[in-house]
């Protein structure tokens, strides 16, 4: 059987436009993925740049904040006198009024100081030392409360002086409750207190995937 040149003609120009379309589609197939992929890395690229500004943004705001810190903090420390009146720096005050370490034989040695000063008698300074488990140090600090009790053998007159010099002094204590017994010449004296400190500032530095 003769095929004629013009059918062998329009074969051949049917497989080529098969060919063709195959072709275009491959390469239509294949400029979609590329282009979900490129369109993919550069939305990624932009999160991270964006997320690069913003971290720039922080730190010239830290920065900021930094130097105008350490010039206040230059002049609060640097003050004639402290903030009570006395020689001391005002940083110590504020050490020695809100400690930023738990340590509860400290607070006992102060205790027993004031008591030795206004010359007491003690018949017990007691509470729980939890150095084992106190918070030291935290990302959000705020105060803690440490109960004391205090047993004090003293005049009427002397447990006056005792509570005026616990409400006069740097560090902070809070009566919760207070006991009176005995007479003017021959009283006892029973406290239940709460002073505090509060754990440093703890710095926290974080990582962020950007995906």
């Amino acid at each position: 059987m003769k095929v004629s040149s013009k059918r062998l003609a329009i074969d051949k120009d049917q497989a080529r436009i098969v060919v063709t379309v195959v072709a275009a589609a491959a390469i239509t197939v294949f400029c979609l993925i590329g282009s979900s992929t490129l369109i993919t890395k550069l939305n990624h690229q932009n999160d991270v740049i964006s997320a690069l500004e913003d971290s720039k943004e922080t730190v010239q705001e830290n920065i900021s904040n930094l130097n105008a810190l350490t010039t206040t903090y230059n002049n609060f420390e640097n003050s004639v006198e402290s903030v009570i009146g006395d020689n001391d720096s005002n940083s110590k005050v504020v050490l020695d009024a809100l400690p930023s370490k738990y340590d509860f034989a400290a607070l006992l040695t102060s205790m027993e100081a004031i008591l030795r000063t206004g010359n007491y008698t003690t018949s017990g300074i007691s509470g729980t030392d939890n150095e084992l488990t106190a918070e030291q140090s935290s990302a959000n600090p705020e105060p803690v409360e440490i109960p004391l009790s205090l047993a004090v053998n003293t005049t009427y007159a002397g447990s006056q002086q005792l509570l005026d010099t616990l409400a006069s002094s740097i560090r902070p204590f809070d009566i919760r409750s207070m006991r009176l017994s005995g007479g003017d010449a021959d009283a006892r004296l029973n406290l239940e207190l709460i002073t505090y400190y509060q754990p440093s500032k703890e710095v926290q530095f974080g990582e962020r995937t950007i995906k």
